[in-house]
């Protein structure tokens, strides 16, 4: 009788997972914010560097809202979440204008599934910048956002929004194209960096998802 209530209770639980992280997820409400910003400065009591800069990061921020499913205890949670941020900006390579394509992704590891808004964020360095784009005049820039959201597990799409002056449909059409086999575009794979590995790292912690733990080597 023991080893039968156990099978029920397995079965259970399984459901309640496969629920929590299957096709019937969906993130709403995905806002974009891109906004060029220097460096925050810290100011510490034993150090003073002395320099200044005017160097000026693309941060990307988006906002989204969870469904609010209960578990037994709270809401529920679901594990193994990438966010996935691409980048399209007018360039310069050797001389010549070109669209510059850069990727960058996070893969978090618990997001609750509370009915509220979240946010991640993704910075492009003032590296890439400098040396792609127009350092001098960042307003000039013609920039175009995506943002997606993937179960890493089966790569199952939960949510996206793009980010420009072109309608949602069209834009997110660029983006097929320049990201398949036959894009033109210069390629810039994964320098886009995530939050905690940027200036921003120790801002608002606490509202900041949790990272996937790094597996051990």
């Amino acid at each position: 009788m023991q080893k039968l209530w156990f099978v029920i209770l397995f079965v259970v639980t399984t459901c309640i997972t496969v629920t929590a992280q299957g096709t019937r997820i969906e993130f709403k409400n995905i806002k974009i914010k891109t906004e060029f910003l220097s460096a925050p400065v810290y100011k510490l009591d034993n150090f003073t560097s002395g320099l200044k800069s005017d160097k000026k990061w693309l941060m990307v921020n988006t906002s989204y809202r969870t469904p609010n499913i209960k578990a037994h205890q709270g809401n529920e949670w679901i594990d193994n979440i990438r966010v996935e941020t691409e980048i399209i900006f007018s360039a310069l390579f050797q001389g010549k204008p070109v669209w510059a394509y850069a990727t960058g992704k996070t893969e978090y590891w618990a997001i609750e599934l509370d009915g509220k808004d979240h946010r991640s964020m993704a910075l492009l360095p003032p590296q890439v910048l400098q040396r792609y784009g127009d350092a001098k005049n960042y307003k000039n820039l013609k920039v175009y956002v995506r943002v997606s959201f993937y179960l890493s597990r089966n790569n199952l799409l939960l949510g996206r929004s793009v980010a420009g002056s072109r309608a949602d449909a069209q834009l997110n059409s660029v983006f097929e194209t320049i990201s398949g086999p036959l894009g033109s575009a210069l390629r810039l794979p994964n320098v886009i960096v995530p939050l905690e590995k940027s200036p921003w790292a120790l801002i608002d912690v606490d509202y900041q998802e949790m990272l996937k733990p790094e597996e051990g080597k």
